[in-house]
């Protein structure tokens, strides 16, 4: 017998919903709105963090996504009237790379956002790439692809280049070798002329067969594998709609829309945009820009700052408590520049670059008020450099990222 399904009283049989499945670092969440943007129904389910075998590497087996998506939509559509749902969109995080077969199966561990082990590559194996492209960076996602096709076996049975989203999107619908092209700006894609730049031809290694075809997000990419669809209990019709990175997400669901509109959003790491009438990039500084369907930029970066360097020192519990005992009247006097570990994107593009977190004052309250400052000056940085390059001065800077906009003393 068909599990019962739980329906809210409040949500009519013919409601309308849409979902956004968003893969984070910890956790991938679904939710489900209505047509007035209300949030009707969510699920979260966790994800064990990355492998860090070696300072500087971090990689996971894709198939722990796989499972949580599928996990998050059956206990979304069990809230849910039956066929509630049209369609869904998938977000996930920056440059987090990993490589397929023909089949759609990972033949390796997918690279995370925050790897730097491309930064041992040779001359030889990203001499090619322009040096005005954000692609250089150790941390993109073209690097990080070249160090995976470096090994023979790997590179004799991959087909396809493929981001977080990108292959969520194929294991839903089928329809595999489809890319966003806010995702693969960190692969290479020329967004202001829409297409693959012809140096991509230089690369040490074949390339061409292995890239995306780019859709703009928004785009319909296919309807859900009926298989899929019966196993999580969503309509055959359902619609699966091309995303965008975790980041650009996050900032649109601010609302922003107009240039000069800017949010910072506190998650695992920090990043921060602002929506620009033109592109800016900075490949030395870590800033890059992506296009939005109304024809204005979403400008800026993400540090590697963030949550993670809490999460080292403190549990929730503490952090709130500390929190609250924060004097921001007066300054702590430590200039710190918080990182979990070595290497930093935004506002410094460095694999190298070292975290501050001396002197450690005796007071753990001083000294989460340095690491909160730390961010504080990491943004200021942030909005000064996007500035200098071009984009116009922020109008309003909002602060997203769940507790943490909530957060006095950090915000």
């Amino acid at each position: 017998m068909d599990k019962p399904r739980a329906c809210h009283s409040s949500i009519a049989p013919t409601d309308l919903m849409f979902v956004g499945i968003d893969i984070g670092t910890s956790s991938v969440r679904c939710t489900a709105i209505d047509t007035s943007k209300k949030v009707i129904a969510s699920s979260r389910t966790n994800l064990p963090a990355p492998e860090n075998p070696q300072p500087g590497w971090f990689h996971q087996e894709p198939q722990l996504w796989w499972q949580a998506v599928r996990h998050g939509l059956k206990d979304l559509s069990d809230q849910l009237p039956e066929k509630a749902i049209q369609s869904i969109a998938v977000d996930g995080t920056s440059s987090t790379v990993l490589l397929v077969d023909n089949n759609n199966q990972p033949v390796c561990n997918a690279l995370m956002y925050n790897d730097s082990r491309a930064s041992k590559l040779s001359s030889e194996l990203t001499g090619f790439i322009p040096v005005e492209s954000i692609t250089r960076s150790a941390s993109s996602s073209l690097s990080k692809a070249i160090f995976l096709l470096q090994d023979n076996a790997t590179r004799q049975r991959a087909r396809h280049i493929m981001h977080q989203a990108d292959w969520i999107n194929a294991m839903l619908t089928g329809n595999k070798g489809v890319g966003d092209e806010n995702n693969s700006l960190k692969l290479g894609y020329d967004s202001e002329n829409q297409q693959w730049p012809d140096w991509l031809s230089n690369a040490p290694f074949e390339l061409s067969y292995l890239l995306p075809v780019i859709v703009q997000s928004g785009t319909d990419i296919g309807a859900i594998d009926p298989a899929i669809a019966s196993e999580v209990g969503l309509p055959t019709g359902v619609r699966i709609i091309a995303g965008t990175t975790d980041s650009t997400a996050s900032t649109l669901a601010t609302g922003i829309s107009q240039p000069g509109e800017a949010v910072t959003t506190y998650g695992t790491t920090m990043v921060m945009k602002m929506i620009s009438s033109s592109p800016v990039t900075s490949v030395q500084h870590g800033i890059y820009s992506h296009h939005l369907p109304n024809g204005f930029w979403l400008v800026g970066g993400a540090s590697n700052s963030g949550g993670n360097v809490l999460e080292k020192f403190f549990s929730v519990k503490e952090l709130d408590e500390l929190s609250s005992r924060i004097d921001i009247s007066t300054s702590s006097g430590l200039e710190y520049y918080p990182l979990a570990g070595k290497g930093e994107r935004f506002p410094v593009n460095d694999a190298e670059f070292e975290p501050k977190l001396d002197p450690r004052p005796d007071s753990d309250v001083l000294f989460l008020q340095g690491i909160f400052e730390g961010f504080a000056s990491i943004e200021k940085q942030a909005y000064q450099l996007i500035t200098c390059f071009g984009a116009p001065l922020p109008t309003k800077i909002l602060t997203a990222g769940g507790k943490a906009s909530e957060n006095q003393a950090l915000t």
